[in-house]
């Protein structure tokens, strides 16, 4: 279903929203990062789905120190869960 919107009226509001806080590339990036991190998904997949949302790296890069995942472990749980048995670290 298309919808027949003025372009101009778009860039407003969305302009608005920005203005707000109501739009944020920053809670975005961090709210995308800590639903797939615990979904299990890994720092490079997470990377790449954000620069295909054209999220910014600097914007990016913030927020994954923001969040301080352990990309290890997170690798670790997600092993074990796939294979049945714990992987022991080196």
């Amino acid at each position: 279903m298309l919808r027949d919107f003025e372009r101009h009226l778009c860039v407003e509001w969305i302009e608005k929203f920005n203005q707000s806080n109501l739009q944020s590339n920053e809670r975005f990036a961090e709210s995308l990062i800590r639903g797939r991190s615990n979904k299990g998904i890994g720092e490079l997949r997470i990377r790449n789905e954000l620069k295909e949302h054209q999220i910014s790296e600097e914007i990016v890069a913030a927020a994954m120190s923001e969040l301080s995942i352990d990309w290890f472990e997170l690798a670790v749980k997600v092993f074990k869960k796939i294979c049945g048995y714990p992987c022991y670290r080196f």
